[in-house]
């Protein structure tokens, strides 16, 4: 960007060499913003009245603009005032809808932009992608419409999809995979967006389970926050009493600090290098469960507030393996949404993207979204958000801590559904076992059960290793835990524990 800045600014310059203003080095340390600050403008179809626009910046600017909208000065130093005339996007009663684009102010080191939209002939009804609050958007019906969001990155969890939260003054929205601005999936982390980053997509509502995400989200633009932490949240700590920092920049005036636990307390502000460290005291933890402050951290410059929140995770007092163990029917209990913990529990199940735990009696699945690092037998304490998937309960946004290794996992006495497998159904991740036979179903290996008509049998994303032996028309025991029913493959599908050749 800074190549590109100076480049265009100094043909700008050069094309206007009769003008005094004298060319110089562009000022690579420049910030411009909008007073007053100002996101959308909307205009009239024809004879569309001019729009005045304030800039303020310590350094050269210049303005990009679509060939219908014209700025006026294009480019400039410091404080200025922009006009913005419009082309009329009439045709005299044809088919003409409204139209939209981004003008961009743009310096050395950042940018500012307005969206423009500009009504079109009343004689076709617009279909405009318009602004919605995200407030506004997740009570809208799921009828494929595409809206126009913006607001605050929160709790990334994947950058090559772009997994992660969306958030406004009005609400959150789940948002699960960014699609760039060619189009092309699985490329989100060319595109710079981080946590705290004011970023704008359009998508349509819809769902996963009973997840409302947006639909195939379409990256458009987004603008730095003032605010970056260099530590990856949760950043962890020993149980003991003692120090942590965090590793800050930020690019305001100043720098704001809370915090919303009473067991970590702000210490005060060092310098390492150019890098700012946020320095806090925590007292010892004394309890058999993690612990978990939210730290906020905000910036500003004019009006432009940036806040970013990082979270301090202390280990929990364990006394080497010991405590009271979670009773887990109080977890998969829970209300969709709430906050759960659980301690000393089993993992008793292995997929690539999550595990089981369980504490003998009732078990969940705790979804990790890539291979988890736990192994079966391990006692652990977890933390996370429990959610339902299909109708069964899940913990999404897991944070794991391994107590213990090499235990004995208490298995129930697994209930054999071979027989009435096309009726089978549960609302928790019952512990089932179930005769079949293998078959090649495409690039997978699936099962079919005797007697069943509508059903076939499918292991949740099972590690590769558990069909280690297992050939087609083999007849197999199939023991471990319901996970859900698809409807669409007409599987039920149970996540493996164990596969043994009949």
């Amino acid at each position: 960007m800074k190549h590109y800045m100076t480049t265009l600014l100094a043909l700008a310059l050069i094309v206007l060499g009769t003008s005094c203003r004298k060319e110089k080095e562009i000022n690579l340390g420049s910030r411009v913003s909008l007073n007053p600050p100002l996101t959308t403008v909307t205009v009239d179809s024809r004879q569309a009245a001019d729009i005045s626009i304030g800039v303020e910046s310590d350094g050269d600017w210049v303005v990009t603009v679509p060939s219908w909208i014209k700025a006026t000065p294009a480019y400039g130093n410091g404080n200025d005032v922009v006009i913005l005339s419009f082309q009329d996007n009439w045709t005299d009663g044809e088919e003409n809808g409204g139209r939209h684009a981004s003008v961009n102010i743009e310096c050395a080191s950042g940018a500012t932009s307005v969206v423009v939209y500009q009504r079109g002939d009343p004689a076709k009804p617009s279909d405009e992608i318009k602004p919605i609050s995200i407030g506004d958007f997740i009570k809208l019906p799921e009828n494929g419409q595409i809206f126009e969001l913006t607001g605050i990155v929160a709790n990334m969890a994947n950058m090559t999809y772009g997994n992660f939260d969306l958030v406004d003054e009005t609400g959150s929205i789940y948002i699960y995979g960014v699609l760039d601005k060619d189009g092309n999936p699985k490329n989100f982390a060319t595109l710079d967006v981080e946590e705290g980053d004011q970023l704008t997509v359009q998508g349509s509502l819809g769902h996963y389970g009973e997840k409302l995400e947006v639909i195939n989200a379409q990256y458009i633009s987004h603008v730095k926050s003032l605010v970056k932490c260099l530590d990856a949240s949760p950043v962890k700590m020993a149980k003991e009493e003692g120090d942590v920092s965090l590793r800050v920049q930020y690019k305001g005036d100043d720098l704001k600090v809370s915090v919303n636990a009473n067991w970590l307390t702000f210490s005060g502000i060092g310098k390492e290098l150019e890098t700012t460290l946020v320095n806090f005291h925590a007292q010892a933890n004394t309890e058999a469960t993690a612990r978990t402050a939210k730290v906020t951290l905000s910036s500003s410059k004019g009006d432009k507030v940036s806040s970013i929140t990082v979270e301090i995770r202390q280990d929990p007092d364990t006394g080497g393996g010991g405590g009271t163990m979670t009773d887990m029917s109080t977890i998969t209990g829970a209300a969709d949404d709430t906050q759960v913990e659980a301690t000393n529990v089993y993992v008793s199940g292995i997929t690539t993207r999550g595990y089981v735990a369980t504490d003998g009696k009732v078990a969940v699945y705790v979804y990790t979204s890539s291979a988890p690092t736990v192994e079966v037998g391990d006692r652990v304490n977890f933390s996370g958000k429990k959610t339902t998937y299909f109708g069964l309960p899940e913990i999404t946004n897991p944070q794991t801590d391994v107590v213990s290794k090499g235990n004995t996992v208490p298995y129930p006495t697994p209930k054999d559904i071979t027989s009435g497998f096309d009726s089978y159904t549960a609302d928790i991740a019952e512990y089932v076992t179930v005769e079949a036979t293998a078959f090649k179903d495409g690039n997978y290996t699936n099962f079919r059960v005797a007697g069943a008509t509508t059903y076939t049998l499918a292991l949740s994303s099972a590690p590769t290793s558990i069909y280690d032996g297992i050939a087609e028309n083999d007849k197999v025991q199939v023991t471990g835990y319901f996970n859900t029913i698809n409807a669409t493959r007409k599987q039920i599908q149970v996540i493996a524990v164990k596969v043994e050749k009949k």
